[in-house]
């Protein structure tokens, strides 16, 4: 029996929240804390790519206190590709959420962002992200919700959806149709694991959805977890993946 039958649930979960860690010990607790206090039938997977430092023993201890808790570690560091991925491939919600292990989710947000998807038929719900960083996460939204259909490739090649993987909730339909089509294999490459997951959700997804909402608090001067890359990089991605990949 393989670990991904263990995680198998009967009923699934609303929303399932795939935690990405390394060397996050300073951080990791408050991260958690803000994840399993939102009232929403939830699963939290974790994902902890063979941290050095104390963030193992800490996702250990809570998940013994918290059956939500799903916990795995990576045999060797593997990279933020790899480790998303196998977050994913235990996901069981209508919806998933990426969560950086030094980051944290607004109070009491979970079950608005559910509403708002579930009502908007949405694949994609983007919501608004606070920040510590200089850089607004919220120069995309509006009072109300918007929808878009059709290329969402292209919307996001002209900055109307914004760079992160972190706000944005995922309909199953979609992430199960991105985890057949992505080698589970992968590895880390010279692009980041932003713009190559953003690039199969948005081109697998039929319906993006903004939300104002603000959901997410994202710690820019941390910057543990992972590094977002720029848009030309995501050109770059794409002419990649055209040319060589097809």
């Amino acid at each position: 029996m393989s670990i991904f039958d263990l995680f198998k649930k009967e009923n699934n979960p609303k929303i399932s929240i795939v935690i990405i860690s390394y060397n996050v010990s300073d951080y990791i607790e408050e991260c958690l804390r803000s994840v399993l206090s939102q009232k929403l039938d939830k699963e939290v997977i974790c994902i902890d790519d063979c941290s050095t430092d104390k963030t193992f023993d800490i996702l250990s201890r809570y998940a013994n206190e918290y059956s939500e808790i799903k916990l795995c570690k990576n045999d060797t560091n593997m990279g933020t590709c790899f480790s998303r991925y196998k977050g994913l491939e235990l996901c069981s919600g209508d919806f998933m959420l990426f969560v950086d292990g030094d980051d944290t989710l607004c109070q009491d947000t979970l079950p608005l962002l559910y509403k708002d998807a579930q009502k908007n038929k949405a694949d994609i719900l983007e919501f608004v992200s606070d920040t510590d960083s200089e850089h607004s996460y919220q120069a995309y939204f509006s009072d109300t919700s918007e929808s878009y259909k059709g290329n969402l490739l292209k919307l996001y090649s002209e900055k109307k959806i914004a760079n992160a993987l972190w706000n944005k909730l995922i309909s199953k339909r979609t992430y199960k149709r991105v985890l057949r089509l992505i080698n589970p294999e992968i590895q880390q490459s010279n692009y980041s694991d932003t713009i190559f997951y953003l690039f199969h959700f948005l081109k697998n997804a039929k319906k993006l959805v903004y939300s104002n909402i603000h959901g997410y608090f994202y710690y820019d001067k941390r910057g543990i977890t992972t590094k977002n890359s720029d848009y030309e990089r995501y050109h770059n991605f794409c002419d990649f993946y055209i040319t060589k990949k097809t």
